[in-house]
Parts: C-alpha cells; structure tokens; sequence
C-alpha cells in the first residue's frame, strides 16, 4: 500500500467550479537496478539516494571527476550523471511558449521558461520537468 499526498498550487477541482479549474494529477516514479546499470555505465547507474548535506552534487564534464562526485554519498542523487550531461549538451526547444522571460540559448535544454538562467538543482534536467510530456528518453515513469 502506498499512500500519496500533494499540494496543487493553482486552482484544480471539479468542472462546476468553472472550466478553468479542471486539473490532472500525474504521478511520476522511477525504478533502478543499479548493479545492471553500473556494469554497462558507471555515470548512467541510478543509486537514488538522500544525501546527508543539502549542497547540490557538484557537475565535472570530466568523466573521471565526474564519477568520483556521482558515487560521492553525502550527495542525493535522483537522476544519472548522463541524464543531466545530455540534457545540458542538447538544444533546448525553441518553439517551447517563452512569456515575456529572456531564455539563455548557451545552456541547452537546462535553460527554460521556469528556470531562465539555467540553473542546476542536482542532475534534474528542467526542460523535462517543465513540460510534459517530454519527447526525449528519461528515467522516469509515468
């Protein structure tokens, strides 16, 4: 048994409420086998994990320090090294609704609408956390 709770920051209710209250929930999870995922990519295995600082893991395009920070378990870690290293190497999506914020183009798809600067949390990549549903491989589930 798994119990749920969430907090939905802007209206979400029923249709008598008015059309633009109706809302979807959509749940997210992500499964690892970090011992099949080390064997064939130590930077792609998972090792979900809370970490013992609040510090963001530190991001090394160099791939041996870039290990040595992955495996580094005062870290939490939800998302693989190399989820974040290709997100942050790609071409953000430019016909993505932009309002009025100045995206920077020089951060890949790191940079978006939300996160304008490309600001890192983790190896989470914002460009999928944004907008779903998302047109490249990711972890999760839905």
């Amino acid at each position: 048994r798994l119990t749920l709770e969430w907090t939905v920051q802007h209206a979400c209710g029923p249709e008598d409420m008015g059309p633009k209250s109706r809302c979807e929930v959509l749940v997210q999870y992500m499964c690892e086998d970090a011992a099949d995922a080390a064997q064939t990519d130590p930077l792609g295995s998972v090792s979900i994990r809370d970490g013992s600082t609040t510090d963001t893991i530190p991001y090394d395009q160099d791939p041996d320090a870039a290990l040595a920070d992955a495996t580094d378990a005062q870290y939490g870690r939800h998302e693989p090294y190399t989820f974040y290293r290709k997100c942050a190497t790609r071409d953000r999506n430019n016909g993505l609704f932009n309002a009025d914020q100045n995206v920077r183009d020089n951060k890949g798809a790191t940079a978006t609408r939300q996160n304008p600067n490309g600001n890192r949390h983790g190896y989470e990549c914002p460009e999928e956390r944004d907008y779903y549903p998302y047109w490249h491989p990711t972890p999760w589930r839905d």
